[in-house]
């Protein structure tokens, strides 16, 4: 168990390889766990390649960590190291949190994305529905259809398709009198 009983974080302080200050509890004795040497392979790199070194599924006090070694560099030569371990199942859990609240998020933005598609595309396809719809009109012979002026005003494409259908009419208009 940890020194501090209500949290699930321990911390460790190695001088070289040899563990100075701790807050792990040896549950069989009540001792702090003190004088214990670090793995060989967290010295080579922490100590021998002044690395921080992150593992995985360490077993220590009959408990599995999540574990962080970092260098303590004096004058460019790491003299010792830092250890922090927290459950890992507390570890993974925010992870866990954290991957649900993301996905969550990115879900609430997918949806507002296609509403947003949604009414774009309709706005679009009102445009061409109307352009359509004129040019049958005029095709038929009646050159009096009115394209809504709020329709013409739009700074788009379609708003200027349906400028220039609107200014063709005018113009048909104009030749026919003019015969």
């Amino acid at each position: 168990y940890s020194y501090a009983e209500d949290e699930d974080v321990d911390i460790s302080i190695y001088y070289g390889n040899q563990c100075m200050a701790t807050s792990f509890i040896n549950p069989e004795t009540g001792e702090r766990r003190l004088y214990e040497e670090a793995p060989a392979d967290v010295v080579e790199h922490v100590i021998e390649g002044k690395q921080v070194y992150n593992e995985d599924n360490v077993h220590m006090n009959g408990n599995v960590y999540s574990v962080v070694y970092i260098p303590i560099v004096e004058k460019e030569k790491a003299v010792g190291m830092v250890m922090a371990a927290r459950f890992q199942d507390t570890v993974f859990g925010r992870l866990n949190s954290a991957k649900a609240g993301l996905i969550t998020a990115e879900t609430i933005v997918l949806v507002i994305v296609a509403i947003a598609a949604y009414f774009f595309a309709r706005a679009f396809a009102k445009g061409i529905v109307i352009a359509e719809d004129s040019i049958k009109t005029m095709a038929s012979g009646d050159l009096t259809v009115e394209i809504d002026p709020k329709l013409l005003r739009r700074a788009d494409e379609i708003g200027n398709m349906l400028g220039e259908l609107d200014g063709l009419k005018n113009r048909l208009v104009e030749v026919i009198s003019g015969v």
